[in-house]
């Protein structure tokens, strides 16, 4: 499916690097998620209504990353937002981070959509399946 929903570039600062001034490794997911935190502050449904829904919440329940090249601080890093795939109740996204025109890793995650009542999956509410056409 793979498609396109944002992109949004970054500042990498030194406080995300390990000593020689590469990205430490857990900090893609810190960029990844806030690359989704401001695709959905910009989307229709806005940022309250996804992370403070009274009735739903959408947890993750798998995220990996793949590196192909170091990411360095001091350099803008460019991330694209995909939606991958979706089923009944979840949802997979990736994320593309490239610095210099070169792909250097890959984040991927999905989340399941569950009800804060019951704790048990719900299908994707409407409203968000229509975010992600």
């Amino acid at each position: 499916m793979s498609k396109l929903l944002f992109t949004q570039e970054y500042f990498a600062y030194f406080s995300l690097s390990d000593p020689a001034g590469i990205l430490f490794f857990q900090n893609v997911f810190e960029l990844a998620h806030q690359t989704f935190e401001d695709y959905i502050k910009q989307s229709d449904i806005g940022w309250g209504n996804w992370f403070q829904n009274p009735t739903w919440a959408a947890p993750l329940v798998h995220c990996d990353s793949h590196f192909v090249a170091p990411i360095k601080c001091g350099e803008n890093i460019k991330i694209d937002l995909f939606l991958e795939k979706t089923t009944k109740s979840s949802f997979t996204l990736s994320y593309k981070l490239t610095q210099f025109q070169k792909q250097c890793c890959e984040v991927t995650t999905t989340h399941v959509f569950v009800s804060k009542e019951t704790q048990s999956k719900i299908d994707i509410p409407t409203q968000i399946l229509d975010m992600f056409l």
